[in-house]
């Protein structure tokens, strides 16, 4: 008599000679896969619903023993029999795990499918402080997902929703986040900058009572460009020397990010209002440390802010060879002229939403 190994073996080279399915890896162990999606589907859909429940509890099992020995296990796995076997917990979290690998291999679109994945699982399990709180967190990584993809409307959404979240939730720290965000959107999508102003001194008003340091320069960084988008320069010169102050003395990578983005919005304020030589410096130095930033987008970024201030000076030489280094960067809008003759700028921010 075969064993019960024997049989699944036997059967298994029976579906492989009739073309039902193909080895797709050797080592370390043998796997096969289905040649056809539709072959998949239809044996798929001929289980009964708690069979297919019950064999997707054991594979994530099967799957999460050899993850602890073999920690190049597919996330992507993890989470797809995760969400078979109804384990929304798991689920959700594998979930964010793939996205933010794919997001770090650029594949954004797919970051942002597996985000909205989460999103479903979430609504699955009823309403806590911590499914409020992961809500909210999955929109913000949402939101990363998709201003690359050049999604901005998208984006708002996607962050009032999370507004709504954080309010119900009555967590400060994570309502001063969204609405930091929310400010960038209207500025940047609807060009409300007024009300984008009124929104930022909300969660520059929430990161002064919570003590949040991070939240505060981001508050001043945005409130900064919206008041320069309005051509109050004063302003913008108050909000953004404070950031370039506070997050310059901040070893931290995203503090030295917010650093590079302030000064360079410092050189265009300056720009405008004639303080060339100072405008330079601040150029200058914005480029200088995203030099030393792991960070394409924070470099061309910083470029730009050079070349539109050389731009201001009629110094084509200097402008054209900054602004040709900046252009591979497919994240950079590069400067156009205002109104007044005045080099202006609309920058877009990648992984970290500058």
């Amino acid at each position: 008599m075969r064993t019960g190994r024997g049989d699944l073996r036997q059967g298994l080279a029976h579906l492989q000679a009739a073309e039902f399915l193909y080895e797709a890896h050797l080592f370390p162990e043998l796997e096969y896969t289905f040649k056809y999606a539709l072959t998949h589907e239809v044996a798929y859909a001929s289980l009964l619903q708690e069979r297919r429940i019950a064999l997707h509890v054991r594979i994530l099992e099967a799957l999460e023993r050899r993850q602890a020995d073999e920690p190049s296990v597919v996330i992507e796995r993890l989470a797809r029999h995760a969400l078979g076997a109804e384990a929304w917990n798991k689920a959700i979290r594998y979930l964010r795990q793939a996205a933010q690998g794919t997001m770090a291999r650029s594949s954004y679109e797919a970051a942002a499918g597996l985000l909205r994945e989460a999103l479903r699982a979430l609504e699955r399990l009823p309403e806590s402080p911590d499914t409020l709180a992961q809500a909210v967190d999955v929109r913000l990584e949402l939101r990363i997902a998709l201003i690359p993809l050049g999604r901005y409307q998208d984006v708002l959404g996607v962050m009032r929703e999370a507004e709504g979240l954080a309010t119900r939730l009555g967590d400060h720290a994570r309502l001063g986040r969204v609405l930091a965000d929310i400010c960038a959107r209207l500025r940047n999508v609807a060009g409300e900058h007024l009300q984008a102003i009124k929104v930022e001194r909300r969660a520059l008003a929430i990161a002064v009572e919570t003590g949040d340091q991070e939240l505060e320069r981001e508050a001043q960084y945005r409130t900064g460009q919206a008041y320069f988008a309005i051509g109050d320069f004063r302003q913008a010169l108050d909000l953004l020397s404070l950031c370039a102050e506070d997050a310059g003395e901040d070893p931290d990578q995203r503090a030295q990010l917010f650093a590079s983005w302030a000064h360079s919005w410092l050189a265009l304020t300056l720009s405008n209002l004639g303080r060339f030589a100072e405008a330079t410096s601040h150029a200058q130095e914005a480029l200088r440390i995203a030099e030393g930033a792991d960070h394409p987008y924070t470099l061309a970024e910083a470029l730009t802010g050079v070349g539109s201030v050389a731009l201001a000076q009629g110094n084509l030489d200097w402008a054209i060879d900054a602004l040709e280094r900046a252009r591979p960067h497919p994240s950079m809008e590069l400067p156009a002229l205002g109104g007044s003759g005045s080099p202006r700028i609309r920058m877009r921010a990648l992984r970290t939403c500058g």
